[in-house]
C-alpha cells in the first residue's frame, strides 16, 4: 500500500515496523520536497499484515515542479487502478503494458522525427530554457494517439476498434497508424513559424 503524507501526518511513516528511510536526493531524477515540516523521504515498512511504502513529505507545484508532470502522472495512475495494473498472480498487468504502448509509439515517432529534423544538433540553451513549450510535438503526439483507437485489437478491457472487428485478418495495425499520423502532423506543424533559411550552398568547382 502506498500513502503520501503531509506536514500533519509525516510522522506516521516513522511508527511503521521494519522501517528503510531512502532521502529523496538519493534516488534518481526523483523530485525534492522542499516545503517546511516535510521529511523528504521515501519510507517502507509494515503496518501489522501490510506492506507499506509512505511519502513523508509531498511535493508542491509551487516548488517549481512541473504540472503536466503531475497531471499525466495522476492519469496515469487512475488509468493503471482502473485496469488493475498490479503485478499480482492472476491481475490484467498486461492490460497496463498495452494501453502505454499506443501512446509510447506516437511520442518515439516525434522524438525521431524531430532528432532528425535537427540532425541531433540542438543548441544547448534548449535544455535549460523553463519557457521551452513544444506544443507543435503534443498536438502530433495526441493526434498519433488518436489516431490509433480504430486500430485496437487487445481484448477486454481495451475496445475492439473498427479496423479489426471488420477486418479481423489484419491484426493490430494501431502501433503502425499512430506512428505514422504522429510523424506527419510533426513534419507539417515543423514548417509553422520557421524562417526561411539564408545560408547559400557552397558552389562546387
Amino acid at each position: 500500500m502506498a500513502i503520501v503524507l503531509g506536514s500533519g501526518l509525516g510522522a506516521f511513516a516513522f511508527e511503521l515496523d521494519n522501517r528503510l528511510e531512502v532521502p529523496y536526493a538519493e534516488i534518481p531524477h526523483w523530485p525534492a520536497s522542499t516545503a517546511i515540516g516535510h521529511a523528504g523521504r521515501l519510507v517502507f515498512g509494515n503496518l501489522g499484515d501490510l506492506e507499506i511504502v509512505a511519502m513523508a513529505g509531498r511535493v508542491h507545484l509551487y516548488e517549481g515542479h512541473s504540472a503536466a508532470a503531475v497531471v499525466f502522472g495522476a492519469i496515469g495512475l487512475i488509468i493503471g487502478l482502473a485496469l488493475q495494473a498490479n503485478v499480482g498472480p492472476g491481475t490484467k498487468y498486461e492490460n497496463f503494458l498495452l494501453l502505454i504502448t499506443y501512446w509510447i509509439t506516437p511520442w518515439l515517432a516525434v522524438i525521431i522525427t524531430d532528432y532528425f529534423l535537427h540532425r541531433g544538433r540542438y543548441p544547448e540553451s534548449t535544455f535549460y530554457d523553463t519557457t521551452h513549450r513544444n506544443w507543435k510535438g503534443f498536438i502530433a503526439m495526441l493526434l498519433g494517439i488518436v489516431a490509433t483507437y480504430p486500430f485496437w485489437d487487445q481484448g477486454d478491457p481495451i475496445p475492439l476498434g473498427w479496423v479489426p472487428k471488420n477486418y479481423p485478418q489484419l491484426g493490430d495495425l494501431s502501433f503502425f497508424a499512430g506512428a505514422i499520423v504522429a510523424t506527419v502532423v510533426y513534419l507539417v506543424l515543423f514548417q509553422i513559424g520557421r524562417q526561411p533559411s539564408t545560408e547559400t550552398a557552397p558552389v562546387r568547382r
